[in-house]
């Protein structure tokens, strides 16, 4: 009897440990992040999927690689305000985030702060592309999760700014709207009209 349950703790302590069981082990930081939204977003694995993009972050730094980092951040931010974290409250109340600056309670607003970090990236880089997506979650996170209708009506004037300064520099560029809308402008003014925007 003692032995069947030393041998069942060692097996579930192995299985514990190794969190991200079923998921090819990759060095590529693209690969993680790539592994990690699917483990959160599909699986409802938020621990290895949280892992996988702190792994991500560091060898991009090691890497001095600057886009890599800014998606790190970003990819960070969609996690933290993830269905999936939601779903794990009492876990993550309990032991909290491997970035120990984050408490569940006060998760959106770091997530908007790793959104900042990647934004910082974006403007040194000119990619008005993720400035426009990156600034329109923003202004979701504020709308949705945190009920700030002033700063989510400046973060969607802010995605609209990007969005045009993208336009000048990428003409030809086609972008992929929701079904119904003709082109950024109406997007963001159906937007801001569901927010109550002045």
């Amino acid at each position: 009897m003692c032995i069947r349950l030393a041998v069942l703790l060692v097996f579930g302590a192995a299985l514990y440990g190794c969190a991200a069981m079923g998921v090819p082990i990759t060095s590529d930081p693209a690969e993680k992040l790539g592994w990690a939204r699917f483990l959160y977003e599909k699986q409802n694995r938020p621990l290895p999927a949280e892992r996988l993009i702190l792994e991500a972050r560091d060898i991009y730094q090691s890497k001095n690689d600057e886009l890599g980092l800014a998606e790190a951040f970003r990819q960070y931010a969609f996690f933290l305000v993830s269905k999936t974290v939601e779903d794990w409250e009492p876990i993550y109340r309990r032991n909290g985030f491997l970035d120990q600056s984050v408490i569940f309670d006060s998760r959106h607003e770091r997530a908007i702060e790793y959104f900042e970090k990647a934004k910082v990236i974006y403007i040194k880089n000119a990619d008005y592309g993720s400035l426009t997506n990156v600034d329109l979650v923003i202004g979701h996170v504020y709308l949705s999760k945190i009920g700030n209708e002033n700063r989510a009506c400046r973060q969607y004037e802010q995605s609209l700014a990007d969005h045009k300064e993208f336009r000048k520099h990428n003409p030809n560029d086609k972008i992929v709207l929701p079904n119904g809308f003709n082109s950024y402008e109406e997007y963001i003014e159906a937007i801001k009209k569901g927010a109550k925007c002045v």
